[in-house]
């Protein structure tokens, strides 16, 4: 709670300014002479966001806005914890398990699963008996929602006898200046 230690000689209002766009504070005190010495609860939020920022501790600052000399330029800073759920990842939508040996054409369909800082260039390595069109796809922090696809064809192996499945790999890699998309890899297995 928030409370005053002295009666003001005029209307207060407390100002909270965080670093941070997640911390949100839901109710704004207002002291005044009728009810200058009763506590107020202030209700504080985290606004839920796509970044993944991991957890953290944020630095809240409240200051007194008034003419009271007695009060004028009065700051106190807490500390907000900020449990931070969004994980970074990449998220297949659509993806073949098997494509006929004949050149058929299907699509690897992603989109990332949270708000990265920085672009996320996502790269597609396929194996021999695979094609793909564009090698790589790149998300900004802005249209990391939008699915993308990368179109993967089958290649015919004449080599190979009529009849015979062969599994295929397909590697997604991701690299950014974002530490927690960077690095990340997911493997797709399709049959041809």
């Amino acid at each position: 709670g928030l409370h005053l230690d002295l009666l003001p000689a005029q209307l207060q209002f407390v100002h909270f300014d965080a670093d941070e766009k997640q911390i949100q504070v839901m109710v704004k005190p207002c002291a005044h002479a009728l009810a200058w010495n009763v506590p107020q609860r202030v209700g504080m939020t985290v606004v839920d966001d796509e970044r993944s920022l991991g957890d953290r501790q944020v630095a809240v600052v409240h200051r007194l806005v008034t003419e009271d000399p007695m009060y004028a330029c009065e700051t106190h800073t807490f500390v907000a914890v900020v449990a931070d759920d969004d994980e970074a990842g990449l998220r297949v939508l659509a993806a073949p398990s098997k494509l006929p040996a004949s050149g058929y054409v299907d699509a690897v369909s992603v989109t990332l699963t949270a708000q990265p800082s920085a672009e996320v260039v996502v790269s597609c390595q396929v194996s021999n008996m695979l094609r793909i069109g564009e090698r790589s796809i790149a998300f900004s922090t802005t249209d990391y929602a939008t699915v993308k696809s990368f179109m993967i064809s089958s290649v015919q192996d004449l080599a190979s006898p009529r009849g015979d499945i062969e599994r295929e790999e397909i590697i997604l890699l991701v690299s950014s200046d974002d530490p927690a998309f960077d690095g990340i890899a997911v493997q797709l297995n399709v049959d041809i």
